[in-house]
């Protein structure tokens, strides 16, 4: 009986070894969009975040119950108080050429992320998790060789903090990426093209066609290559509607996301398939402080306050979204009983009846391409004009171009949304920061940023809940953008697909870790 019993308990084990091996194993996926880049110091996308982190593989990962687990570090370990983090590597580790990966590859890593030259978006988590002198080489005050971070051997990552960061290792989990030197050397800039690029982590990119598709393949020299499940991993990047005809047609195995119009016949339909997680981000509308016509916070006021959310996600949406209350989700922000700046701030204007001020002739809404936003920016635009009068356009382009539009700040108000990392609301708070490369409102606010840095290192938990709510109220008050909901994580998953995280807190999955048994 114990034999039987143990021979039961290894089956799942034995096929998922069996099949990791196998060329069969070919998953094909919907993607939103073309990543707009491989290089994973450069993401500023969801998606090219996604293929980033299957392509290369930091110290440390998140699962999908938010855990921070060893990715190329076996083990790591805290000194000095909490103000040095020390990484030990895992031994035999390679990059996907055959070369050694070593401690330095990381320290390069840290470094160039940090080079002002390359004025990287996410460079600015360095200075949120202190690493020393981060704010100073960002600022081009300091050499990248003076960032804290050292490599005092083959085997061994060393960063020094300023003070302890509680969600240092968070942070890392999407910063400490090794360079491949050898690469860059030889081709500069174009060092992540699919032709040229060298990883770390369990795909190698094998064919980009723009707009067509992008096909990973399993990396034979990365450290755990006999544990992954997908040997192909094919993704195709699709409108929902499109991504939904090829999902019905056995075309995809799984979408990146669904039509929002239908959400009661998709539940129906694919009561087994459709798979709906929370998502810890805020959908916005972002103001550009620059425009002359949205100087006025009274203004912005008003038009965060003439919305309603509740119509938006209950009628447009239906998929578990839920109306933004607070700039951050709620369950981060942790302030049970308190109501919100924004709600308090809907009921001074109920009550007092307080104006727009002078309303500009015309406001435009600048969003990516894709049938939910437009729906939103309709009902928006509607609800403006009927609540303070203000008429509104729409002007809708592809990701890529809504992205650099946004860095000129050729915009009035523009579509984004903010998927964070961590549980940790000053992953969310950080982007209205002056000086951040993630701040693309214009917002500048001294008392906003003392208050920023009084409430995301502070070690007292009740102390720290009425430092976020103080973050809030200044938000409230200056209004740079407007948050509309909470995400959720939708997609369809076709039963056969193995590995899916059937719950958990995150979204966070890697093609690694699933596998098909049709």
């Amino acid at each position: 009986m114990l034999h039987g019993f143990r021979w039961i308990g290894l089956l799942p084990f034995l096929i998922f070894t069996s099949l990791a091996w196998s060329k069969d194993q070919v998953i094909h996926m919907g993607q939103l969009s073309d990543p707009h880049t491989l290089n994973p110091f450069q993401v500023q996308t969801s998606d090219s975040a996604f293929i980033s982190n299957n392509i290369f593989e930091s110290l440390v990962v998140v699962d999908a119950d938010g855990n921070i687990i060893p990715g190329q570090a076996e083990s790591w370990r805290l000194e000095n108080n909490g103000q040095r983090l020390v990484f030990t590597l895992r031994k035999g580790l390679k990059w996907s050429d055959g070369t050694p990966l070593v401690a330095e590859d990381f320290v390069a890593g840290l470094r160039y992320m940090a080079d002002p030259s390359n004025a990287f978006m996410m460079a600015s988590k360095l200075k949120m998790m202190r690493l020393v002198n981060a704010d100073a080489v960002l600022k081009g005050e300091k050499p990248p060789s003076a960032l804290g971070v050292s490599a005092p051997d083959a085997q061994t990552v060393v960063m020094e903090l300023e003070s302890p960061v509680n969600f240092a290792l968070s942070l890392l989990s999407t910063t400490a990426f090794p360079l491949p030197r050898q690469v860059v050397s030889k081709f500069s800039e174009t060092w992540s093209r699919p032709e040229h690029i060298v990883v770390n982590g369990a795909y190698l990119p094998e064919k980009w066609v723009i707009n067509e598709k992008l096909e990973l393949v399993r990396n034979d020299h990365y450290w755990a290559a006999d544990q992954v499940g997908i040997y192909r991993a094919v993704l195709y990047p699709l409108a929902p509607d499109t991504e939904l005809k090829h999902y019905e047609a056995g075309q995809l195995d799984m979408t990146r996301s669904v039509v929002s119009n239908r959400s009661q016949w998709l539940k129906k339909k694919f009561a087994g398939e459709l798979r709906i997680q929370p998502m810890p981000g805020t959908y916005f509308y972002l103001f550009n402080l620059d425009n002359p016509d949205l100087k006025e916070s009274s203004l912005r006021q008003s038009l965060a306050f003439a919305i309603d959310r509740t119509l938006i996600t209950d009628r447009l949406l239906g998929l578990g979204q839920q109306p933004s209350r607070w700039f951050a989700p709620a369950e981060s922000v942790n302030q049970p009983g308190v109501e919100s700046p924004l709600d308090a701030g809907r009921k001074a204007l109920l009550k007092e009846g307080r104006a727009a001020g002078q309303l500009p002739d015309k406001l435009e809404i600048l969003y990516n391409t894709m049938d939910s936003h437009r729906q939103i920016a309709l009902a928006v635009a509607d609800m403006w004009k009927r609540n303070i009068g203000l008429n509104v356009g729409l002007r809708n382009m592809e990701w890529n171009a809504l992205s650099d539009e946004l860095n000129k700040k050729q915009f009035a108000i523009a579509r984004m949304g903010w998927a964070m990392g961590d549980p940790d609301p000053c992953f969310l708070y950080i982007m209205f920061t002056s000086g951040s490369p993630m701040n693309q409102t214009g917002y500048k606010s001294a008392e906003y940023d003392r208050a920023f840095n009084h409430a995301c290192y502070q070690t007292n938990p009740q102390l720290r809940q009425q430092s976020i709510l103080k973050l809030e109220e200044l938000l409230a008050r200056d209004m740079p953008a407007i948050p509309l909901y909470n995400y959720t994580d939708v997609r369809l998953v076709k039963p056969y697909v193995k590995g899916f995280p059937e719950s958990g807190q995150y979204p966070y999955f890697r093609i690694q870790d699933l596998w098909l048994e049709k």
